[in-house]
């Protein structure tokens, strides 16, 4: 494949763009007084009208320009005057596609900034509960914005929203392995953010022991990710994963030695391929725009089930136990087995056709015939299964899902694989695993409204990420009839009492059916279908067949599922 199926990934991580330029007037501002300086903040109106207050492009870090190029996030400098917080200028370099104008936004690798929204005036005494959400965009594009992540949906239900930007792409996640160019520089962006959370959150009504975590697709495999880290202690008591798991093989990159040096020797191809102090020394004195050309030249020569993130390789490793700045440090899977996570509970689940998001540019047809002819490409080559079990794997779980008719004739087939493969079935080991050890709560979510129609026979119709216009007010993304505006209310209480009382359904209400939601019991793969009404069924996705069919084979030290 060519580069070309680098466009779904877009696509998707794009979604959020589709924006015009937003004209507010300017309420009245509010001045905050941080540890490291003044800030200036604004008022702003919640969709019910109240008013809340926003504080926008707080530094977190230090920039990470200069010598902090390439390396951990370090406090930023204390700053004289009142810093202006009142809108978002800045986001990390890849972050916005370059076909959108409509936003003012600077894209710069000085972007370690965070929003804060609260809709208790900071002067106030207050202890409201605090949900970091983290965005998605595959690890290569994203940001944290208002424009993107308009809270006034959340504020009507009193809590204290942040959101963040973090390094991306080659920036957050070229490494060595040696350390010399440390490791998952995104994650610990994110981790320094959350610390900064526990530090400041209180300024702004928020209460430090009563956070939650959470973020859709790349920023819910963060999220995951953050529950397993031995770092993370203390930071956080409940997480929230949409779409995206620590164990999805497209959220693990096992080789970042190869792809590091690779970069560096289509910059100076007389580069000691082997030494990270001259690739580091190389990368240091090289512009943005030499490094993200360079970045770009680079092939995925890797096996991604073969479907569609053939060019998804600056992502999260593992780094070696022996680093002082290890922040994942053991196979994911592994840590999940054996209940080496934090004791948080879990709200966790999937739309209910991942895979239709991804469709546009996907070459399906191609895809139906290579697997129709070799189904051990179905399977990954993060599994680790020699060429003998790989083929078994794989004729079985092309059976399970064609029942015998080729790819070739049942596109649909495909793309239900697809949205498995990709997303959900690494999303539903994780919730079935940790049910084990923790308050677990799983969910399909498939109303799509009059805006989603099936494009296929017997799959779903709500593609990746489709359910965040059901969290976050986004322009472009209008209700189409007022029902929507129902379930964004459904989806709303569901997810703030969760991040309130550790439950989405702690009694008895009318707007929620009367559905109380039972916890997640082990091995019974019992989910809440979210739709017009709510239903609970139980092996989503031929969950228990595609399991029993892998853990045949597969065996530890593993990473992802």
């Amino acid at each position: 494949m060519n580069a070309k199926h680098i466009l779904p990934i877009v696509i998707i991580a794009s979604l959020f763009f589709i924006v015009s330029t937003r004209t507010e007037t300017e309420d009245e501002n509010v001045i905050v007084r941080l540890p490291k300086g003044a800030i200036k903040g604004r008022s702003r109106t919640s969709a019910n009208g109240s008013i809340y207050y926003s504080f926008q492009d707080i530094p977190y870090a230090a920039p990470p320009i200069g010598q902090n190029r390439f390396q951990v996030p370090k406090s930023p400098e204390a700053w004289e005057g009142i810093l202006d917080a009142t809108d978002n200028t800045k986001a990390c370099i890849g972050a916005i596609p370059d076909n959108n104008t409509s936003l003012n936004i600077n894209q710069t690798e000085d972007c370690l900034y965070l929003n804060v929204y609260t809709p208790v005036n900071p002067d106030n005494i207050s202890s409201l509960p605090v949900f970091i959400f983290i965005h998605g965009g595959a690890f290569i594009t994203g940001y944290g914005g208002y424009y993107i992540y308009e809270p006034k949906h959340i504020m009507d239900h009193n809590i204290v929203v942040v959101t963040l930007n973090y390094r991306l792409g080659v920036f957050g996640f070229l490494a060595t392995s040696d350390g010399v160019i440390p490791g998952n520089l995104g994650l610990k962006d994110q981790h320094f953010a959350m610390k900064w959370v526990q530090e400041n959150i209180h300024i702004f009504g928020g209460d430090p022991n009563k956070v939650t975590i959470g973020g859709q697709s790349a920023g819910a495999i963060s999220s995951s990710y953050h529950m397993i880290s031995k770092k993370s202690g203390g930071l956080f008591q409940n997480v929230i994963l949409q779409s995206g798991a620590a164990i999805d093989t497209i959220g693990f990159q096992e080789n970042p030695d190869k792809y590091a040096f690779k970069l560096g020797n289509i910059l100076n191809n007389s580069l000691d391929v082997m030494d990270s102090k001259n690739l580091l020394a190389l990368l240091m004195n090289t512009t943005t725009d030499e490094i993200l050309a360079a970045a770009a030249q680079i092939p995925f020569d890797g096996n991604v089930d073969y479907v569609v993130l053939k060019e998804l390789i600056w992502c999260p490793i593992i780094e070696s136990s022996n680093l002082p700045d290890a922040y994942i440090s053991e196979p994911m899977y592994d840590n999940l087995q054996n209940g080496e996570f934090k004791n948080v509970s879990i709200l966790i689940g999937f739309t209910d056709e991942e895979a239709l998001s991804f469709l546009p540019g996907i070459p399906l047809e191609e895809i139906a015939q290579l697997f129709d002819s070799d189904p051990s490409l179905m399977v990954n080559d993060k599994l680790h299964l020699d060429a003998h079990n790989r083929s078994i794997v794989g004729n079985e779980i092309w059976k399970l899902y064609t029942e015998n008719t080729p790819f070739a004739r049942d596109l649909g087939a495909l793309v239900r694989f697809a949205s498995d493969s990709l997303i959900t079935r690494g999303v539903i080991r994780h919730a079935d695993i940790t049910s084990r050890y923790v308050p677990t709560y799983l969910y399909q979510y498939s109303y799509g409204g009059d805006r989603q129609k099936k494009k296929f026979p017997d799959t779903g119709n709500v593609g990746h990420s489709y359910e965040m216009v059901y969290i976050w007010d986004v322009t472009g993304f209008p209700d189409v009839t007022e029902f929507d505006n129902v379930m964004r209310q459904r989806t709303l209480k569901l997810w703030t009492n969760f991040i309130k009382y550790q439950n989405p359904t702690p009694e008895d209400d009318s707007l929620l059916q009367h559905m109380i939601w039972p916890k997640l019991e082990p091995d019974t793969s019992i989910y809440l279908n979210i739709n017009n009404t709510f239903s609970f069924g139980s092996n989503p996705r031929k969950y228990n067949e595609v399991k029993n069919i892998f853990d045949e084979y597969i065996t530890s030290p593993l990473a992802t599922y």
